[in-house]
Order: structure tokens, then sequence, then C-alpha cells
């Protein structure tokens, strides 16, 4: 085996070393891989279903393609958020000095890690895409061509995630001087970004339902220009529309390899204060642990997406319906009569559970929380003060959203107060359950942020339980008491229920809580 091929089995063995963590542990290997087949497959299995919906609708139409158009853009869109998270990782030339040490030349460990990042870029598309087109070539009957096709799209894709990725490492390369957290900068772009693709898939969906005619649906996809390119290459193999393509995918991956290989090996330039004046304010040690905690929490892009995308969920249906007042939510809004606002709080409810902020902030101590523990702060002080930074995010938005919700939907007051209360009590629930269930579930031994914000068991059960209170109140409502029980005594019900299981879990914290954190 050459060089080459050594350096990227090397790479791939370290990715499956990830897998395998900690082998001595029985069956944790055969566990780790079933759980990402099964994973793979009915992510496989969603996106061929969804595609094969979608094909069936608008084939009455003629344009069973818009399915190949849909699943490019998602390609598209994983694509270019995978190269903005990968983007925050810096430079990522640790191992320069040990790599550039060894009998290979500079351009080899250059292909070799663009060759394994390549291949780890890979498998999102055949997920994503492959199954749209299989599924598509099977239904249509369109034949090996337009398989084929499809196939060399799904190999060009992962390389503009590559090149994207390359090029903001040396951009946050050559300004790292400048910027003080570079990660806050990607946290910015990777929200933004989010952001665009939803009013995007909300501007065409929406156009979906009013438009009389079908082919007005296609224009929208179109208007993405690489989509278009995509798409009509795949139906028509046009060499010109490849080309296009290649622009916006082959052209990227080799600016980014040329500048990384550029700034390989050379060391990192940080940012450093000019300040030549020592701040002695002085704090309290609670002021001391909320900035501390509010610096980490938007200082960390992962801590940051994956706990605080709820908020933008809610902030966009509260756009959408600001916006669909007058339109296509005209008609439904009056059918609706008192279910408007349960469903606002229903779904208010659904994104502040997803914003487990709390439920991850004591694992993210990891090895430093001896620090906290030898610190001369109050253990009530540190639950308290990671219980502020939950509320901090949660809390202001909940309270802008349900308001001008109120005043948008012109709520009468019998209405209008569970808007506002409700959602506002269940962010000091769930922020108290989290600190709960992060305590029960700790994980310290994390290498990676990530590791703890998205894998953790602390993480998925601050999600799921806190859907909980929301359903426990309003399912059995729905089932066995409509009709009978007015909306405004389980409104009550589930204010009272809201504020009393977050006092008792905080008496909890500062009892039997405290000892816990202790023998941590």
């Amino acid at each position: 085996m050459n060089k080459l091929g050594i350096l990227i089995k090397n790479y791939l063995l370290l990715a499956w070393g990830e897998i395998k963590y900690k082998k001595k542990k029985g069956g944790r290997t055969i566990g780790s891989l079933a759980l990402i087949v099964v994973l793979g497959a009915f992510l496989i299995f969603v996106m061929g279903s969804s595609a094969a919906g979608q094909i069936y609708s608008y084939q009455p139409f003629g344009m069973a393609h818009i399915a190949l158009a849909y699943s490019l853009m998602l390609a598209l869109v994983v694509s270019l958020l995978m190269s903005i998270m990968r983007g925050s990782m810096g430079s990522n030339t640790a191992d320069a000095e040990l790599l550039l040490s060894l009998p290979v030349t500079r351009q080899t460990v250059i292909v070799a890690k663009s060759c394994s990042k390549y291949l780890f870029e890979l498998w999102p598309m055949v997920v994503f895409f492959l199954p749209a087109l299989v599924v598509y070539t099977v239904i249509m009957d369109s034949g090996i061509g337009l398989l084929l096709r499809g196939i060399l799209l799904v190999l060009m894709i992962p390389l503009l995630s590559v090149g994207l990725s390359y090029i903001l490492n040396w951009l946050f390369f050559k300004a790292g001087s400048k910027i003080k957290n570079p990660q806050n900068v990607t946290t910015a772009l990777t929200m933004i970004f989010l952001v665009l693709y939803l009013v995007f898939v909300f501007t065409i969906n929406s156009g979906a339902a009013t438009m009389a005619d079908i082919s007005e649906l296609e224009e929208q996809y179109y208007s993405f220009a690489p989509i278009a390119w995509g798409t009509e290459f795949m139906l028509t193999g046009s060499i010109v529309q490849l080309l296009l393509f290649a622009c916006v995918t082959v052209l990227p991956f080799i600016i980014g390899v040329w500048l990384y290989a550029s700034i390989f090996g050379r060391s990192h330039r940080t940012w450093h204060s000019t300040k030549t004046t020592i701040d002695y304010r002085s704090r309290t040690p609670y002021q001391a642990l909320l900035k501390k905690e509010i610096s980490r929490y938007f200082g960390s892009s992962a801590y940051f997406i994956n706990t605080g995308f709820g908020m933008v969920m809610l902030l966009i249906l509260t756009v959408v319906i600001i916006i669909g007042k007058n339109s296509f939510l005209a008609e439904i809004l009056p059918f609706l009569g008192n279910l408007v606002p349960v469903i606002i709080i229903l779904f208010a409810c659904f994104c502040i559970a997803t914003c487990y902020v709390s439920a991850c902030s004591i694992s993210l101590e990891g090895k430093n929380l001896w620090i906290l523990k030898v610190a001369p702060v109050r253990t009530r002080d540190i639950f308290l003060a990671k219980l502020t930074t939950h509320l901090v995010v949660t809390l202001p938005v909940t309270l802008i959203c349900s308001i001008v919700l109120v005043l948008v939907l012109g709520l009468p007051a019998g209405q209008a107060w569970p808007v506002i209360l409700l959602p506002s009590a269940y962010c000091l629930l769930t922020g108290v359950m989290g600190l709960v269930i992060n305590l029960k579930n700790p994980k310290m031994d994390w290498d990676g942020e990530d590791k703890v914000v998205k894998q953790s068991t602390a993480a998925i059960l601050g999600m799921l339980c806190g859907m909980l209170p929301a359903a426990i109140v309003f399912i059995p409502y729905f089932v066995f008491l409509q009709g009978i029980v007015s909306w405004t005594a389980i409104y009550l019900i589930a204010l009272a229920l809201f504020i009393c299981a977050a006092l008792i879990m905080w008496l909890w914290l500062r009892d039997r809580g405290e000892e816990i954190f202790e023998a941590l």
C-alpha cells in the first residue's frame, strides 16, 4: 500500500476508534454499529417514502421531477450546513508537526486529509439524495442513464462541503488575531443560514398551497440556480448544466484545498486584547458564574445551535402567522376557534422543550468541575446561574412571541393570559427539570462538546421529558374531559402544575441535589 493509502486508512481507523470507544465495555462496538445501521436505514426509508409520495402527487401534472429537485435542495443544504460546522473547527492543523515529520510529502498529507474528509461527507448524500434518485428511477422507469447521472451528482456534492469548510478554515486562520471568538461568527452564520433555509422552504410550501398552476412550484425550486442545473442535468444529460453545477461544487473544492495547503503547518495566531488597563469591577459569585455560563453558551456553536433552535422555530411561527393572517390562514383561523390559543401554547411548549440548555450545563463542566467545587461559591448559586442562563435563552423570545401573537390575532383576555403565562412558566419548569435530569445522568468524561449536547442521556431525556408536562395536562383533556371542563379551568390547572412542579424540583435541588453535585 502506498503512503497516500496508508494515511487515508489511518484516518478511517481513527473514525472507527471513535465508534468502538472504550472497547472494554462488552458489546459496545456491535451496539454502536447496529445503532448507526438502524438509524441510516430509517433515514433512507424516510427519504425514499417521502420521495415516492411527492412523485405520485406531482406525476398527474407531469411534474414528478420536482421530487428530484427537492431532494437535491436538501442535499445541498446539508452540505452547506456541514461545511459551516466544520469551518468552526479552525484550521485543524494540530497534527501537522507530526505528519510533516514523516517521510511523506506535504502534497500527500493534504490529499489524504481531503480524501478522508470527502468520504465522511459522502454518506449524508447517500442518505438524503440517493434514495429519492433510486425511487424516481424505479417509479418513472427513467432508465439507467438518469440513475448514473444522479450518482455523479451524489459524488460531486461532498466536494462543495469539503471545499467551503477549507475556505472558512483559511478565513478564520487569517482573521485569528482580529476576532476574539471565531465560534460566535460560526454560530451566527449557521443560524442565519438555517433561518434563510426555513424561510425559503416556507415560501415554496405556502406558494404550493395557494397556486392554481402546479408548474409555478417548479419555478420556485428553480429560482435557486444549482438546483435547476443539477435537476436538468439528471433529466436531459446536458453537459452545459453539468459544467455549471461543477462550478459550484468542484471549483470551491479546488480553491479550498489550495488555501488549506497554504496554512497547513503554520502556527495559528489568536486574538490578544489591546487594553492597557485592568478592570477592577467586583462581582458577586452569582454574577461571575452567570457571566461564565452565558459566555460558554453563546461561544459554543454546538451548544447554541442544538439547544437554541427551538426559539428560532418559535420566531418563524410568529412570522408565519403575521404574514398568513390575512392570506392563506384567513380561512383556517376562524375554523379553529378556541383551539388557536391551545395550538400556540402546545407549539411554544414543544419549542421550549427542544431548548434543553440546563440539561447539558453540568456535564459541560467536564474535567473542570473540580474548579467549581473548590471555588468559594455556594452550590445553589451554581444551580441558579445555570437556570438563569436557560431563562435568558428561552424566556425573552417566548414572551415577545406570545405578546405579538396575542396582539396580531386579537385574542380576548380569557385567551390572551394563557398564551403569555403558560409558555413563560414552562420555561422555568424545563430549566429546573433539566438540572435535575443532568444531576441524575451526568456525563463528565467527554472529549467533545457535541458528545454532551447531542449524544448524552441527559440531553435526550431533557428534550423528551420536557414535552411530558404539557402532554400530561392537555392529552387527558382531549381524550376524557372535552366538553366537561372549561378551557379556563384547564389553563389554571396547567399553570399551577407547571409552577408547583418547578418549585418542588428546585427545593429538591437545594437539598438532595447539592449532595449529589458535591459527590460528582
